[in-house]
């Protein structure tokens, strides 16, 4: 198998979480950096949208983090990162999307590209409004992991998914944001936010982000 090549920025939580998978299922990988900004011609012709993480390997060229787990599942299948069960797959898949979709609104454009991005790779202030907004919006979607989570080390019936890679690797926005979760209204999420970045594959994604954002 020809070694993969990720096209992206580890900041990314979409690239990040194509690399914890790769990480998890002991596949050696190759990041070409790529910064999702006035891409190369070439690249569009791999990635039309000029997003990242775009996918490489054996004569395959995939885009979108959720289609590359996905792959990577069905070539590298074990250790499983989707569970068998057909309510528990469907409930990953339903955290994954509320990761990718929902809180990544918020966390992304709104808080971490305002606050740490645009500052050093474009000079502007950051818009505290916009920040104080969607940290506002952000309450009941904590409320309602809080709610989901039972106390494991892992959301879905204590196994290791693509809903718990999902997660931490939007939350490792968060945080690299100067934010923490508030242990007096979340103290699961907390627990289970903070455990998820110390498994190794994240605790030294989220190094290297903050030795190059100097955060």
């Amino acid at each position: 198998m020809q070694t993969p090549q990720v096209y992206g920025v580890t900041p990314s939580p979409y690239v990040k979480k194509v690399l914890v998978t790769l990480d998890t299922k002991g596949i050696e990988y190759e990041l070409i950096p790529t910064v999702p900004v006035d891409v190369s011609a070439e690249y569009k012709q791999m990635n039309p949208l000029g997003k990242i993480p775009t996918y490489k390997a054996d004569g395959i060229t995939l885009c979108d983090s959720s289609v590359i787990c996905a792959y990577l599942e069905k070539i590298h299948p074990t250790p499983a990162i989707y569970p068998s069960a057909p309510e528990d797959y469907a409930r990953a898949l339903w955290f994954e999307e509320f990761s990718d979709d929902a809180l990544m609104k918020q966390i992304g454009p709104e808080i971490f590209f305002n606050k740490i991005v645009a500052p050093i790779y474009f000079g502007s202030e950051p818009d505290q409004t916009r920040i104080d907004n969607a940290l506002q919006a952000l309450q009941p979607l904590f409320n309602y992991l809080e709610s989901e989570l039972t106390g494991q080390a892992f959301l879905i019936n204590d196994q290791f998914t693509i809903a718990d890679i999902s997660l931490a690797s939007v939350f490792g926005n968060y945080y690299l944001s100067g934010y923490s979760i508030d242990g007096g209204h979340w103290p699961k999420l907390k627990v289970y936010i903070e455990t998820l970045h110390q498994q190794p594959s994240f605790k030294k994604l989220l190094a290297n982000d903050r030795e190059k954002l100097k955060l």
